[in-house]
């Protein structure tokens, strides 16, 4: 424990801004305008090509008129119009929100400058590898069921309207002769607005991932097999990047995602992690203390995670 208090203390905790305007205007002065002539730049840095253009073509319309851009970082829009006030209208792909601005004034004699920032349509986030492991005391007949509100989209072993056979001591089940070292499925689920704008986390560089991961699982109480599995498919992933954030769910906030019902009245425990590789405003609040789990009697103890898409901080976006 006082190994990760010591990572609480060293590693810099976040906060979520409000969703940034995606959106805003500014202008710049240019000498090879005249007093009567318009410029209208549109900016996005979201099509940067490092970070892989999804469409070559940014479709939009300015009072009237509508017409495309390519999906460059910086286009001009062509045959300039006439000062006044005009409603623009931005979209870029269905994955992303149409961006409707209010009235923005373009004026003669300077650059005005649109900013854009698109925001990923309302779509699932995938929840990954979700496995439970049975412990009962002796070998136990059981029944095993997860509920989400889209169904599963992949399970081992198959579901079939739940998974039937008998539990062992180690947390294996062997189901129809054959035996699984644990159950295994994943669902996409829309996520609240309370779990996409968490208070708080843990920023974690790539260097420390794989300490931060042994000592806070040791500290919650998973046991060693537990750990292995979690770590050896969530600390290759986080390391793929040089630094991240992340914060815990469990229990009670879990079940939010999906219902685990296990027959024989055991004790349930659920902890998933939730990650971005986007990091955002930090604070000095620091995160929620981490739950010990109580693994007495007969125990069932499920693990999985999110990475959640990009959010753009009204910090972030006012660089």
């Amino acid at each position: 424990m006082k190994t990760l208090l010591l990572f609480a203390l060293l590693l810099p905790t976040l906060t979520f801004a409000k969703k940034a305007m995606p959106y805003y205007v500014s202008y710049e002065e240019d000498s090879t305008l005249s007093a009567s002539q318009t410029k209208v730049v549109i900016y996005c840095s979201q099509f940067n090509p490092e970070f892989g253009v999804e469409s070559t073509i940014l479709h939009y319309s300015m009072g009237k008129r509508e017409g495309q851009l390519p999906a460059v970082m910086e286009q001009e829009i062509g045959n300039p119009p006439e000062p006044g006030s005009y409603l623009f209208e931005f979209f870029y792909t269905p994955d992303y929100e149409e961006i409707e601005t209010r009235p923005i004034e373009v004026k003669p004699g300077v650059v005005t400058r649109i900013t854009l920032h698109f925001y990923l349509s309302d779509e699932p986030v995938r929840m990954k590898k979700p496995v439970i492991y049975l412990y009962p005391e002796t070998d136990t007949e059981v029944e095993v069921t997860v509920e989400t509100e889209n169904g599963l989209s992949f399970s081992y072993p198959v579901y079939a309207n739940g998974w039937k056979g008998i539990a062992h001591p180690d947390g294996s089940m062997t189901i129809a002769g054959k035996t699984y070292p644990y159950l295994f499925w994943e669902a996409d689920k829309l996520l609240s607005e309370s779990l996409m704008n968490q208070s708080s986390g843990y920023i974690v560089n790539k260097e420390s991932v794989i300490a931060f991961l042994e000592s806070s699982r040791t500290s919650m109480g998973l046991r060693a097999k537990e750990q292995t599995d979690f770590i050896t498919f969530w600390g290759p992933q986080l390391m793929e990047h040089e630094e991240v954030f992340l914060y815990f769910i469990w229990n009670e906030e879990v079940d939010q995602l999906s219902t685990l019902t296990v027959s024989g009245e055991p004790r349930i425990n659920r902890l998933y992690m939730v990650w971005s590789s986007e990091i955002r405003d930090l604070t000095t609040a620091l995160p929620k203390p981490l739950p010990v789990f109580d693994r007495s009697g007969f125990d069932v103890f499920e693990w999985g995670g999110m990475e959640l898409p990009p959010r753009l901080t009204e910090a972030s976006m006012n660089r």
